[in-house]
């Protein structure tokens, strides 16, 4: 949102930082559009990308599965 908004540098060092803080925090966490949801939308495509893939082997997939689960329960 800080970014989105088009705010300059120069705004964001005048801006007061009761307000930076409760915007930043709302763009990292609660936001859908956010940083933490970009992570876990990549994580499954991560996830997608892996167990589509012909090459992989079964034992593979199991293996890889709770990696990328772990992953996105991270966040």
């Amino acid at each position: 949102m800080l970014h989105k908004r088009g705010l300059s540098l120069e705004e964001i060092d005048t801006i007061d930082p009761d307000i930076f803080n409760a915007l930043y925090i709302y763009d990292t966490l609660i936001e859908p559009n956010g940083a933490r949801m970009e992570m876990i939308k990549y994580a499954n495509l991560c996830n997608l990308l892996l167990m589509t893939s012909q090459s992989i082997t079964p034992e593979a997939r199991k293996k890889s599965k709770g990696l990328v689960i772990g992953i996105s329960q991270i966040f």
